[in-house]
């Protein structure tokens, strides 16, 4: 019995190992492809990926990556895009338990959702309020 609860342990292990070699991969070559990009839109998307491939593991470059799309949104004026930037920051300070910056980033998405009448945006930023 304790062979088989071993081996198990020891396949999972490397299965993890496995998964976080792939990712870290997908993020090495987001982070390449983001300094050469200049168009708007493969810039956020990129920006998205990055921040939702940190979001879980580690919230701080998540937010990083947030802060960095929101001067391109500015430039372009895509305030739905300054909405989700703000809900996703908001999110993860939540999680962080950082509530103070939570409520700040929640109420900035409401308002940016607001001027584009994204009711489903709106909604989501309540919810996590």
């Amino acid at each position: 019995m304790f062979w088989k609860k071993t081996y198990l342990f020891f396949c999972l292990t490397v299965c993890s190992l496995i998964v976080q070699a792939q990712s870290n991969s997908k993020v090495d070559s987001l982070e390449s492809a983001l300094s050469y990009t200049e168009n708007y839109t493969e810039y956020s998307s990129i920006i998205d990926e990055l921040s939702y491939a940190f979001y879980n593991t580690n919230p701080d470059s998540a937010i990083y990556y947030c802060y960095l799309g929101m001067p391109r949104s500015v430039a372009e004026k895509d305030t739905n895009g300054l909405g989700y930037y703000h809900m996703f920051i908001g999110v993860c300070f939540k999680n962080l338990a950082e509530y103070d910056s939570a409520i700040f980033h929640l109420n900035k998405s409401i308002f940016y959702r607001e001027l584009v009448g994204f009711k489903a945006g709106i909604a989501g930023a309540y919810n996590n309020l």
